[in-house]
């Protein structure tokens, strides 16, 4: 149920927050080479089954902050945006503003903070399966 899961390529795996969560404030932190983002995918929900991802909470909403760089301590934001994802169980591409991340010489890392999330049916904590920049 780590973060890990999130990035591992494996739709049946998800990361998920604790049970005793609101959801709403939980994030993952990813670290990128440097580039440029024009894309995010997210398969939100636990896409295990039709079963698993109608018995767990979510992602409606996310907060994006593109953070800069590797290298410095605190991270700079240079970018933010708000994404709305679809409550569907598929793997979803949202297209965004391009936005380059890291610097001459480092990498940087996005910041995915949950604001909102669909309810699940049987547990309240939230999984997501799958996120790719």
């Amino acid at each position: 149920w780590n973060a890990q899961a999130a990035i591992d390529s494996d739709p049946t795996t998800a990361w998920m927050v604790p049970g005793d969560s609101s959801n709403k404030g939980e994030w993952l932190l990813i670290e990128l080479p440097k580039g440029e983002i024009d894309k995010i995918g997210i398969f939100p929900g636990w896409g295990k089954s039709e079963g698993t991802f109608k018995d767990y909470a979510r992602v409606k909403t996310l907060k994006v902050e593109v953070l800069c760089c590797i290298d410095s301590t605190p991270m700079e934001t240079l970018h933010t945006l708000e994404l709305t994802v679809q409550d569907a169980m598929e793997f979803q591409v949202i297209d965004v503003e391009d936005v380059k991340l890291g610097n001459e010489l480092f990498g940087g890392r996005i910041r995915l903070t949950v604001a909102e999330t669909y309810s699940g049916q049987d547990y309240p904590n939230l999984a997501v399966s799958e996120v790719i920049f």
